[in-house]
């Protein structure tokens, strides 16, 4: 599902079921760069052709980032007239390129920890290797990303790459006069681009290190936002909806150090990814649709988070009691007054 939003759509192509986490990991760090995540899951299951779909949904998109694995994924019933035998990824990538899109490819190594998958036909491999071969030879530059951190730091990187263009065509302009003056001043030109280059670089580890701890801050604040919110209707006269959220901001960006305009704009997004991150527990992702306003669904993800701390062995009773209580504030949000109270009441036993 794509919520409406004013920032740059960028469509994430991958092979669900050898990437989906990786894609999962891109998309979370498109949105904390500015950009509005999009893609379409593909398991091989669907019937009819997929195309139209995928051409209305990249028509929409500034540009895509396109994570070449191993696998081949599904494809069309039969092959595409200007494209030949491909699957819907690398159709993604290339109909993209077709309408004038910009394409980011980043190339997946074998020693990546892609998702576990049955391994495909060795005609799929085949056609699947071709297809990466020819994309290293028209791409030129590429290095096959080995982890997760690797993959983190190269998509960070794509904030900076028409500035990275132009500043690259200005520093050839200037070497080009230059060469037409003396020799020497090549040399020169060389050793500022080293210097330049390993500055970037080191701008660019701190702000991974940087984003790194405010998405970890951010995943901290929707797991302590129900309980602030809770804390603050007790103490907060009158039902003035705006004046709690704003205090709850405020409380929460106080706790986390992070400036409350900032956590306001940002938590809903992240609370939105964390919804659906194969790595968050059920409590998380409880939390993270409270934060999103999706009540029902944080109840249902509540109710069912306690009954993995009480089905547990040894159980945990203190993560259930947690999830019970959170599952009342959800219903209480929802006007289920007499439910709320039977969460609160088991969460008391």
């Amino acid at each position: 599902m794509q919520s409406v939003s004013q920032r740059p759509l960028i469509f994430v192509s991958a092979v669900t079921r050898e990437l989906e986490s990786a894609r999962q990991l891109v998309a979370n760090t498109l949105t904390f760069l500015g950009y509005e995540p999009a893609w379409q899951d593909l398991f091989g299951t669907e019937g009819g052709d997929l195309r139209e779909l995928l051409r209305q949904r990249i028509d929409q998109c500034n540009g895509v980032v396109q994570l070449v694995g191993h696998c081949y994924g599904a494809e069309p019933p039969k092959p595409d007239e200007k494209f030949g035998r491909v699957s819907y990824t690398q159709y993604e990538a290339l109909y993209a390129r077709e309408r004038d899109k910009k394409v980011w490819y980043l190339f997946i190594d074998p020693n990546f920890p892609a998702d576990s998958c049955a391994e495909e036909p060795e005609e799929e491999r085949e056609l699947q290797t071709a297809y990466r071969r020819r994309l290293e030879t028209d791409t030129h530059l590429f290095h096959p990303l080995t982890s997760r951190e690797a993959l983190e730091a190269s998509v960070l990187k794509l904030r900076d790459d028409l500035t990275g263009l132009r500043r690259g065509a200005k520093r050839w302009a200037a070497a080009v006069a230059l060469l037409l003056v003396m020799s020497v001043a090549l040399g020169l030109w060389l050793l500022l681009g080293e210097r330049r280059t390993q500055r970037e670089v080191g701008e660019t580890k701190q702000a991974l290190a940087s984003m790194t701890a405010e998405m970890s801050q951010l995943r901290k604040g929707i797991v302590e936002f129900p309980h602030v919110e809770a804390q603050v209707r007790q103490n907060q006269r009158g039902n003035d909806a705006t004046a709690v959220q704003d205090k709850v901001y405020a409380e929460l960006a106080k706790q986390l150090g992070i400036d409350p305009k900032t956590l306001r704009e940002k938590l809903p997004q992240f609370a939105d990814q964390l919804k659906r991150a194969s790595d968050a527990s059920s409590y998380e992702r409880a939390t993270a649709a409270y934060v999103a306003r999706d009540f029902a669904e944080a109840e249902r993800l509540a109710t069912l988070a306690t009954n993995q701390a009480k089905e547990a062995y040894p159980p945990k009773p203190g993560e259930a009691i947690k999830a019970l209580e959170l599952a009342g504030w959800a219903t209480q949000q929802l006007v289920h007054s007499s439910d709320a109270l039977r969460h609160f009441r088991a969460a008391e036993a």
